[in-house]
This record gives structure tokens, sequence and C-alpha cells, in this order.
């Protein structure tokens, strides 16, 4: 990849003709980002970094991005950025249908997953704890037996190990209070059991249950006479 270069005139159709592949984490599409926004030639020259910040857009959707790439002064009057170093940060994108949560358990919910999108796993756990605890709330002992019903099928599946299935019982099942300062330790993996668990109970307990509702509603609509004009 050929490196960019940006003068004194301030032309960075170097920057402009960028087209970097991504997977937006907003739309979910695979698709392009491009250059919107970068450093001009007085801010080089009076600060001479190693890196500089990077604004893109998602083609798709839109959605800003931050990226970052390596600068390094060629001339008094020319700054090069090696493409090799040019790296966007994208948050993990977590698809799920919210809007058929009940709002205080969709809005912990949104948040945990904000928190695994941008790889904050402790403050996942401790938010997936909130969430349920939102769906207790909401259902009742129904919420808290279910959500224990599948941890226990997990362990029997064999899925996790005796140390996962440890943690996943911590976070799930014997958190109490708001801070959860006694949460242990969570990592990538860790993270993504917990994401799977979360994603397949809110599905059995609310998702499903308000598709089939819909269905239901719709097929009764079809069967309503029509009155004639």
């Amino acid at each position: 990849m050929a490196d960019i270069t940006v003068g004194s005139s301030n032309d960075i159709s170097g920057f402009l003709e960028l087209a970097v592949p991504i997977h937006c984490p907003d739309c979910g599409r695979n698709c392009n980002a491009t250059v919107v926004s970068v450093p001009r030639f007085e801010q080089l020259r009076r600060y001479s970094p190693n890196h500089v910040a990077i604004g893109f857009r998602c083609d798709g959707c839109g959605t800003p991005l931050g990226g970052t790439i390596g600068v390094s002064k060629s001339s008094n009057s020319k700054y090069t950025f090696p493409q090799r170093t040019l790296e966007i940060r994208i948050p993990r994108h977590v698809s799920f249908d919210f809007a058929r949560l009940p709002e205080e358990v969709q809005l912990d919910f949104r948040e945990a997953c904000s928190c695994f999108s941008h790889e904050n796993w402790n403050a996942f756990a401790a938010m997936s704890r909130r969430t349920l605890q939102s769906t207790a709330q909401v259902l009742g002992s129904v919420g808290s037996n279910k959500v224990m019903n599948q941890v226990k099928e997990l362990e029997q599946m064999g899925v996790v190990d005796e140390t996962e299935m440890e943690i996943l019982k911590q976070v799930v099942l014997d958190g109490h209070d708001g801070a959860h300062p006694h949460l242990p330790v969570m990592d990538e993996d860790r993270a993504e059991i917990l994401l799977s668990l979360m994603t397949d109970v809110l599905n059995q307990l609310f998702v499903r249950k308000a598709l089939l509702a819909e269905a239901a509603a719709l097929r009764n609509d079809r069967k309503r006479p029509r009155r004639s004009r």
C-alpha cells in the first residue's frame, strides 16, 4: 500500500481516496469506511505527533468511526502517513431484537451490549447481572427459574469447563448488589459465553413470546369479516 502525504497546501486527496472495508457495528453490514476528518498541516507542524486520529464514516449508514495512523516528517513542507499503520477501531456488533424487550430490561441489556462491544468485559458482566435483575422484577420467579435452568442445561451439555461454569453461576445467580464488586474477573472467552446465555434467555422469555403474540393477532385480524361498503 502506498504512503499518503500531506503538504503545506493541505491536499488530503490521498486520504479521501481511501475505502477501508469494515463490518459496521451499527448497521451490521459489510461495507467501506471513508475518511471525513484528518489533521491539518499546521497542526502536524505544531505538535509533531507520531500517530494521529482520523475520522471515518460507515458508507452504509453514516455511523462515525475512529481510527489512527502513523505519521513521519518527510521534509519541512511534507508529512507521510504509511497505510500499513492505519487502524480503524470498530466496536463489536451485537445483534439482538431489543425492541421486543420490556423497557427496563431493554435499557439494561443495551448498556450491557455496549460494554461488550467496547470489550469492557467486567462492566458487561455487571450489566448482565443488572439485566437479569430487571428481568426478575418484570417476570418474578419465572424469570429467575428460567435463567437457572439455562445454566444447568449448559452444565449438562458440557459446553463449558468447570471454571467457566463456576464463574457463570457467580455472575448470573449469586450477584445481589448494584456495584457487584464481588463478581469474578471476566475475559473475552467468558464474556462470549455469558453473552450467548443472555441472548438465549431473553429470546425465550420475551422475544419469542412477542413474535407469537404478533402472529396470533395478525391471524385473528385476517379472520375478521370485512364490512361491505
